[in-house]
C-alpha cells in the first residue's frame, strides 16, 4: 500500500512538472502588453538544400536552382509583389534565356502577426523554382561560378508613439501634469527592415508642441532601400526614397517639414548614409492633460540577396 501510494504521488509531481513546463515555455513565446513583434527583418531570402548543388559535371549533368521566401516582418506581401533574380551567370551559358532567371512570387506571404493570446504567428513562405540548367561547354579542370539569388519586393513599416499632452504647456502655474512635454517619446515599429527611430517631443508656445523623429534603415548593411513603386530600379531618384505618412491625432492643425510630392503631414523623403531626420509641429485646439498616440507609416521598396558557388567540373 506504501508503494502504491509513493508511486501515485510521484506520478503527480512529474505530470505537474511537466504541466508547468509547458506553461512556462508558452509565456516564452508569447508578447504581452506590445502593439508589434517587432524586428529589423522584412523577407528572408534561402537556396533550398542542393538547389543548386555545390558541383556539377559539364557533360550531361542538368540541375535546378529553387529559392525559398519567407516573411519575417509585420507587413503583408502579395502574390506577385516579390521578384527573384538569378544573376552570376550567363544564361545561355546554361542553357536557358535571360527570362528564365527572372520570376515573381506566386502565393501571398502573410505578415507576422500577434494572436488574440498574445502568441506571435510566423509569417508565410514561398518557393520560387527556376528552369532545369546544364552547362553547356567543356572546361578544362574546374570553373567557379558564384550564384546570386536577389529580391525586390514592396514593405511597409508602421510605428507608434506617445504624445504629452498638458493644458499648461510652459508650466507657468506650477502645477505637476500627467507626464512631461519635452521629453523622449516611447515608440514601437512594426518588425520591417526600415524603423522609426529617436522620436522626441518639446514645448513650442503656449498651445503648439513640436515632434521630430528619424526614419534609419535598420536591416543588412548590403540591402538596398528603393522609392516604393520603382521596382528597385536604380536610377538616382528612385535610390534610397521612403514614403512617410503621420497620422493626424485630431489635436488640432498637424503639419511636417521635410516631405516632399504629398500633403501637409506625407510625402517622400531621400535617406542620407542610411537616415534623415522629420520634424512636425501640432497645434493643440482643445490641450488637456493626457497622453496622445501618434502613428507613422512608411512604404518602400526594397532590395537583398544571398550568394553560393556552383563548381562546373570537367567530365572524364
Amino acid at each position: 500500500m506504501k508503494k502504491t501510494v509513493k508511486k501515485t504521488i510521484t506520478l503527480i509531481v512529474v505530470l505537474l512538472l511537466i504541466f508547468l513546463a509547458g506553461c512556462t515555455k508558452k509565456e516564452e513565446s508569447a508578447v504581452v502588453g506590445k502593439a508589434y513583434v517587432g524586428g529589423t527583418q522584412g523577407l528572408a531570402i534561402s537556396f533550398l538544400p542542393n538547389l543548386p548543388p555545390n558541383e556539377v559535371f559539364d557533360t550531361d549533368n542538368p540541375f535546378s536552382i529553387s529559392v525559398k521566401i519567407e516573411n519575417k516582418g509585420e507587413f503583408e506581401v502579395p502574390s506577385g509583389a516579390a521578384i527573384v533574380s538569378i544573376t552570376g551567370i550567363r544564361a545561355e551559358d546554361f542553357g536557358v534565356n535571360s527570362n528564365n532567371l527572372l520570376e515573381s512570387s506566386a502565393e501571398d506571404m502573410s505578415a507576422v502577426r500577434i494572436d488574440a493570446e498574445g502568441n506571435i504567428v510566423s509569417g508565410g513562405y514561398t518557393t520560387i523554382d527556376f528552369p532545369e540548367m546544364n552547362y553547356a561547354a567543356k572546361v578544362s579542370g574546374s570553373l567557379s561560378f558564384p550564384i546570386r539569388a536577389s529580391v525586390c519586393y514592396e514593405y511597409g513599416t508602421n510605428a507608434q508613439g506617445q504624445l504629452c499632452v498638458r493644458k499648461d504647456l510652459r508650466g507657468v502655474t506650477g502645477q505637476a501634469g500627467v507626464c512631461d512635454p519635452n521629453r523622449q517619446v516611447p515608440a514601437e515599429n512594426s518588425g520591417a527592415p526600415v524603423q522609426i527611430t529617436n522620436i522626441r517631443q518639446n514645448v513650442a508656445g503656449s498651445n503648439k508642441i513640436d515632434f521630430f523623429f528619424t526614419v534609419k534603415q535598420t536591416g543588412t548593411s548590403v540591402d538596398s532601400l528603393f522609392r516604393a513603386g520603382s521596382r528597385c530600379d536604380s536610377a538616382l531618384a528612385n535610390r534610397d526614397v521612403v514614403f512617410v505618412s503621420v497620422e493626424d491625432p485630431g489635436l488640432g492643425t498637424l503639419t511636417c517639414s521635410g516631405l516632399k510630392d504629398g500633403t501637409a503631414t506625407s510625402g517622400y523623403v531621400t535617406l542620407f548614409n542610411g537616415e534623415r531626420e522629420i520634424r512636425c509641429s501640432q497645434t493643440i485646439t482643445t490641450p488637456e492633460d493626457a497622453i496622445t498616440p501618434v502613428k507613422v507609416s512608411l512604404t518602400y521598396g526594397y532590395k537583398q540577396y544571398v550568394d553560393t558557388q556552383l563548381k562546373v567540373k570537367h567530365a572524364e
